[in-house]
């Protein structure tokens, strides 16, 4: 069954896909600030030869990107960025659970006040799949 999230558990639970990701992690964010520990966490996913993907798609986003985040990114081998000018939504997950949100993954969104749905496979198998066949389409 899907659970309500406020802006303290979406931070919580994006943080949980992340620790817990075993295969994959899929971050979709129009914009994109990490914090340290975001960073922290990305960096582990990738020493352990896990996949992280993230897709951003607002130029103001881009641009903060092309000034500092890119290089970071590339000199992971297990972290792929894509930038998807249309992208508006919200979403990260793993293998297992996901977060649909308002929030996006920016330092400042912290403050907000924020909403978000989590959706784990175990026990919403077919919203799980449904969320991720459209996010492998956004990933194409």
């Amino acid at each position: 069954m899907a659970k309500f999230l406020d802006t303290k558990d979406i931070i919580s639970s994006v943080q949980k896909i992340l620790k817990n990701a075993k295969e994959r992690v899929i971050l979709i964010s129009p914009y994109i600030d990490f914090d340290k520990r975001d960073k922290i966490l990305i960096e582990e996913k990738n020493e352990n030869k896990i996949y992280v993907t993230i897709v951003n798609g607002k130029k103001k986003s881009q641009l903060k990107f092309d000034a500092g985040i890119k290089n970071w990114i590339n000199s992971m081998h297990y972290v792929n960025y894509i930038f998807h000018k249309d992208l508006h939504a919200k979403c990260y997950l793993n293998e297992e659970e996901a977060v649909i949100t308002s929030m996006n993954l920016y330092e400042a969104s912290q403050k907000n006040i924020e909403m978000g749905i989590l959706i784990t496979k175990k026990d919403d198998t077919e919203a799980y799949d449904d969320l991720l066949q459209e996010v492998k389409r956004i990933v194409k």
